[in-house]
């Protein structure tokens, strides 16, 4: 559900993790997804690195995201050290990254666009 985010540690064996040397975060999504644009807003605002996997265009990565979230919610938020959450709110997120959310960026503000 929206708004449920689940931050947790991954139990995946290491070969289905991806390397996250660099950048700091995987993002399994849709591109017309609307959390998806709203998360790469926040995260091009807070210049955070990330990389994307459109799951409607890569089956695997469709089942890891899958796995992770516990049905076809997305985004899924992968993070360095294998923790990851879920449709988060900017607040969420920006939480993760031990960042503050910039003006413009907020819940309330983003919904009233």
């Amino acid at each position: 559900p929206r708004g449920a985010t689940r931050w947790c540690k991954s139990t995946a064996p290491p070969n289905t993790i991806v390397d996250m040397t660099s950048p700091e975060l995987l993002v399994y999504g849709k591109t017309d997804c609307a959390d998806y644009v709203r998360s790469k807003a926040l995260l091009a605002a807070l210049e955070v690195d990330h990389d994307f996997v459109n799951v409607l265009e890569d089956a695997d990565a469709a089942s890891r995201a899958a796995e992770l979230s516990g049905g076809v919610a997305t985004p899924v938020i992968v993070f360095s050290d294998g923790s990851y959450v879920v449709e988060p709110t900017n607040e969420e997120l920006a939480a993760k990254l031990g960042r503050a959310v910039p003006d413009g960026h907020t819940s309330s503000e983003v919904c009233a666009i």
